[in-house]
């Protein structure tokens, strides 16, 4: 916490190039998180201490919600909800490498939302109440899902015969 503090500071939605120093430290931090953290806290996956954690990283974790997966970046840009369930080895990626350009941006996790076992939710999307994203799926770039929908798949489609 103190080495994303002092090395980072708060994280911003960013375009950046590259070979910046701006993406070295955010890496610096990143594996410190990966190789430091994440095992030592992974035994508390699932409970209110690993979200106070992630809280202290920056991350904004509604009340009540679940947090199974160690997988995230750029902790600032990071909204889960309340009653939120974001299962095992989901990737919340706040970043994308586009033509050697890193972009970082917001997402959310809206309230009673529930995210699959290993999807993939990509910044600049939102996911409204009570919307779920299947196992082994891609929430692209962008996107928002309505309240009550459930979404599959690489990318992710609407389920058919899904009401909301």
């Amino acid at each position: 916490v103190i080495l994303k503090l002092v090395v980072m500071g708060r994280f911003e939605p960013v375009i950046k190039p590259l070979w910046s120093r701006y993406v070295w430290w955010n890496e610096v931090v990143n594996g410190a998180y990966e190789t430091a953290a994440v095992p030592a806290l992974a035994p508390l996956l699932g409970t209110p201490l690993f979200n106070r954690y992630l809280r202290l990283l920056g991350c904004r974790i509604g009340r009540w919600a679940y947090i199974g997966t160690t997988l995230f970046s750029e902790f600032d840009l990071v909204d889960i909800g309340d009653h939120a369930a974001l299962n095992a080895g989901v990737v919340i990626q706040n970043h994308l490498f586009e033509d050697r350009i890193m972009k970082s941006s917001h997402l959310r996790v809206g309230n009673n939302c529930s995210v699959g076992n290993m999807a993939v939710i990509l910044y600049d999307t939102e996911m409204k109440r009570q919307s779920a994203v299947g196992p082994l799926s891609l929430l692209m770039k962008g996107e928002t899902l309505p309240e009550r929908s459930r979404w599959i798949g690489i990318p992710t489609r609407r389920e058919s015969g899904c009401g909301g």
